[in-house]
């Protein structure tokens, strides 16, 4: 698997210091919410990106492994390949 970079919103984590809340949205359009260590997040021109490894890509359709503690998805979630970048 591929390490990639997913857009996201991100905030500070729930707990401790050195996590960060990073939420984006999946290929419907529905809200995900995952807790990570400070490290998964990179901030690149602006804008913030969550480490994520690419399972696959076919027609548009990117299905990532998210890390940390999800919410509202499984680990694996289904993207637009728009909102994934090579790291």
């Amino acid at each position: 698997m591929a390490e990639y970079l997913l857009r996201g919103d991100v905030t500070e984590g729930v707990g401790f210091p050195d996590e960060r809340a990073v939420e984006f949205t999946d290929l419907d359009g529905r809200p995900v919410t995952t807790i990570v260590p400070e490290q998964f997040v990179i901030r690149r021109n602006g804008d913030n990106y969550l480490r994520v490894k690419l399972i696959g890509s076919e027609r548009g359709v990117s299905v990532i492994y998210v890390p940390g503690e999800v919410f509202g998805a499984t680990r694996m979630v289904s993207v637009a390949d728009a909102q994934v970048i090579t790291a």
